[in-house]
């Protein structure tokens, strides 16, 4: 990576309902590249949520060559709308390209991704790798979250422990309506 900071800490409490984008950068519409994130912490309580350790929230543009290790967790018992990845938390639109994480994520009600918690349609996660151990009592997965057909999930691996609802999780999807668009991609048993 081209940018690296060392040691940063994100702590977030939610008051009510109130939403979330929580990150390094919150929300993004551009392009981020080339920054690493080394020892990270992002604490987070909120009912609802998007949170990444990179960007919380990705409505377009590309997410590049970025790497975070270190630990990313929401502990909120409450709301169905928590999405954490250890990249990006919500990927909306736009590409995740060549990203890695390696650290411990959890999240205690919710969707949790190795790279992205969610991806949507026409959304693309590519020659991306997950290394850290993800924690969910609901979703998990390897590389993504959650992911309908019409996002492209390819050349991507796993090499982390995955623990979840054992309906719901898997090594690269952990919640998926379809495998097609999903191409090239592996993991260790």
């Amino acid at each position: 990576a081209g940018h690296v900071i060392a040691g940063l800490v994100v702590k977030y409490t939610a008051i009510g309902y109130d939403p979330a984008n929580v990150g390094l950068f919150g929300y993004s519409e551009g392009n981020i590249r080339n920054i690493g994130l080394k020892d990270c912490s992002i604490a987070i309580s909120a009912q609802q949520c998007y949170a990444g350790s990179i960007l919380g929230f990705q409505k377009s543009g590309t997410v590049s060559g970025c790497y975070a290790n270190g630990t990313i967790g929401n502990n909120s018992e409450y709301g169905s709308t928590n999405y954490v990845g250890g990249i990006v938390g919500y990927l909306q639109g736009g590409t995740i390209s060549g990203c890695c994480y390696a650290g411990e994520a959890t999240v205690v009600n919710g969707v949790l991704g190795g790279v992205a918690g969610y991806a949507a349609i026409g959304a693309t996660v590519s020659d991306c790798y997950n290394a850290g151990n993800l924690m969910s009592r609901n979703i998990g997965g390897g590389i993504v979250g959650t992911c309908p057909n019409g996002a492209i999930v390819t050349r991507c691996y796993n090499v982390g422990r995955i623990a979840a609802d054992p309906q719901r999780q898997g090594a690269i999807i952990g919640d998926k309506l379809t495998n097609q668009g999903i191409t090239q991609c592996y993991f260790l048993k």
